[in-house]
């Protein structure tokens, strides 16, 4: 068979390409790995007293003390609003005394083979509450477990995994009757929906709130040596 010399070449160049990727690993996609994040989220539920050790009544003063002025307002105690506003300023100052004000994190690294099976995980940088970082662990290795992300090759993956806690401060309403300023506060009970949970949850004022999240800091391919068996 007589092959012109560009075709020959042609045909070199596409071998040499083909043989070079075949021995390279596929880039790690973050992407695929939102499912994995998503289980950690939801399997993540640290105890309050792992979060932090204050009482409650320690934390919502802290979080009475912290609290960041309203836009417009001489001080952290009033919001002079006209009526109109009256609810929406009620509800933003009772939002911004509601925000946590101490936090907890944990650094972990998991390794998973070619097929999504954890091989190995483990804290890299401690959270300082041995509860904490448990539950931490067990979260992520759950969502692995039931996400597996197969991409070909072995992966090292870095996590940060935190929470916070707040206490809910109790939450009130002005009465406004037909006039201008407020001739009273009654109490109201609030309601949240939470994904993870069927239905809406109600908000008890004076009880704990904790928010968990978790980061997929990095995901690069692993060095082989570094594969063993999950703890």
């Amino acid at each position: 068979m007589n092959l012109r010399p560009l075709t020959v070449l042609w045909i070199v160049l596409i071998a040499a390409a083909g043989s070079a990727s075949a021995g390279r690993d596929v880039e790690p996609d973050p992407a695929r790995w939102r499912s994995v994040k998503l289980a950690a989220i939801a399997a993540f539920h640290p105890a309050p007293a792992s979060v932090s050790s204050s009482s409650r009544a320690r934390l919502l003063g802290q979080q009475y003390s912290n609290l960041t002025p309203v836009a417009g307002s001489p001080d952290r105690k009033t919001v002079p609003v006209a009526a109109p506003d009256l609810f929406g300023a009620t509800n933003a100052v009772h939002d911004a005394w509601a925000q946590a004000t101490v936090r907890r994190d944990a650094i972990l690294v998991a390794v998973v083979d070619a097929r999504g099976e954890l091989q190995s995980i483990e804290l890299e940088s401690p959270s300082g509450d041995h509860r904490f970082d448990d539950a931490a662990l067990e979260a992520l290795r759950r969502a692995i477990a039931e996400h597996p992300v197969a991409e070909g090759a072995a992966r090292l993956t870095r996590w940060r995994v935190g929470a916070t806690r707040a206490v809910r401060p109790p939450r009130v309403h002005p009465v406004v009757p037909m006039r201008t300023r407020p001739t009273g506060i009654v109490p109201q009970m609030a309601f949240k929906f939470d994904e993870t949970r069927p239905g809406l949850q109600p908000q008890v004022p004076f009880t704990d709130e904790v928010k968990t999240d978790v980061e997929l800091l990095s995901v690069v391919v692993a060095n082989q040596s570094t594969d063993g068996g999950a703890p």
